[in-house]
């Protein structure tokens, strides 16, 4: 009998694994499925703030072991190092842990800031919540929605720097479109301003992850562009308003035809590690 009880109770464990293994996979091919950026129904949204939060809960103790299993192998490399080397050792797990939390109050620095920067919008703060790692450069999903005023097409920055726009809402989440997507549908117009405040436009393209360089094409007068001039948006678009920081230019070069300039852009922000967003609602939008 007590091998019996032992023996379901390990068929148990296994079901269970099983089922939540598979839960999770049939949210991920769901949230393929409506990986789109058309508006999402009422069902849908109530469908995907059930799959975000749901895939929380499920993968929390999974990321729990994982991190408890990270934070054990650094602490055996600390050991190992605190073997042969004291001070070596405790230096270098006090330095990793001092980055981590430097990064973090830094993120949290740059939400104060943007406060103070755009006193003709009001500013909803958010956390990331969600980030397909099959579409890296190209969508996350943040912790606030419609309860929060949001709406689809509302910009999303950090510390002055843009970085997107809400593509689609729920009621607790939205899912911002990253400016590195290499989307043709959805370019976005920018303003290159030299030194001497000169200007010329031309047309957020694409990015190139090995150089981490936004992409501007489509530049067609004959205005000198320098190495470090500023690129912000135009103000030609309804969505993007003007004077929003993308970045700096990196490096300059011509077309095929030898008609247009390409230029790469270099942004101040990290795409790969993007923690804490805002969010900018203009006032007279705002209800």
């Amino acid at each position: 009998m007590k091998l019996n009880k032992k023996h379901n109770k390990i068929e148990f464990r296994y079901i269970l694994l099983l089922l939540i293994f598979s839960i999770v996979i049939i949210f991920t091919i769901f949230s393929f499925i409506i990986n789109d950026n058309r508006s999402l129904s009422i069902p849908e949204q109530g469908i995907k703030d059930l799959i975000v939060n749901t895939q929380n809960i499920l993968l929390k103790p999974f990321r729990y072991i994982a991190n408890e299993i990270k934070d054990y192998k650094h602490k055996q490399e600390i050991y190992k190092k605190y073997k042969n080397n004291y001070d070596n050792s405790l230096y270098d797990g006090l330095k990793k842990e001092n980055n981590e939390l430097i990064r973090e109050i830094n993120g949290l620095k740059n939400l104060l800031n943007i406060n103070n920067s755009y006193t003709e919008y009001d500013i909803v703060n958010a956390t990331v919540i969600n980030r397909n790692i099959g579409v890296w450069y190209n969508t996350l999903t943040i912790d606030k929605g419609s309860k929060d005023k949001l709406k689809k097409d509302m910009i999303a920055v950090i510390n002055q720097n843009l970085i997107g726009k809400i593509i689609k809402i729920t009621y607790t989440t939205s899912e911002i479109k990253l400016i590195t997507t290499n989307d043709l549908k959805s370019k976005i117009s920018v303003a290159v301003v030299n030194e001497n405040e000169e200007i010329t436009y031309g047309l957020i393209s694409g990015y190139n992850p090995k150089s981490k360089h936004i992409i501007i094409d489509s530049i067609i007068d004959d205005t000198t562009i320098n190495k470090g001039d500023n690129v912000i948006t135009s103000g030609l678009s309804d969505y993007y308003p003007k004077g929003i920081l993308v970045g700096q230019v990196a490096k300059i070069k011509s077309d095929e035809l030898g008609i247009a300039k390409i230029l790469e852009v270099k942004s101040n922000i990290d795409f790969n590690d993007i923690r804490f967003v805002s969010i900018l609602i203009r006032r007279e939008n705002h209800d």
